[in-house]
């Protein structure tokens, strides 16, 4: 199933961005610059079309996520039934 655009940040460095989905799935990323071509596309197609997932290794109960103040730092938070990571 695929994410709403909503449900994505974005991260960027001014010559290039990736969105994330609220799962921890990088689903776009188009590199070294914004018009090379995306080497991660899952979230126009499947996960088949290339994504990087980064997340708890059990199904998380809750998921936070929020930008550090004044920069394009993403920070989420997995709670699981095992304990919570940053």
């Amino acid at each position: 199933m695929h994410a709403e655009i909503s449900d994505y940040a974005l991260l960027g460095d001014t010559r290039t961005a990736a969105l994330v989905s609220r799962d921890g799935s990088i689903d776009w990323l188009c590199a070294p610059r914004f018009d090379s071509a995306a080497f991660f596309a899952a979230m126009l197609g499947s996960h088949e079309h290339g994504r990087w997932l980064l997340t708890a290794m059990t199904a998380p109960l809750a998921s936070r996520r929020s930008y550090q103040p004044d920069t394009m730092v993403l920070e989420t938070e997995h709670e699981c039934p095992e304990g919570r990571s940053l």
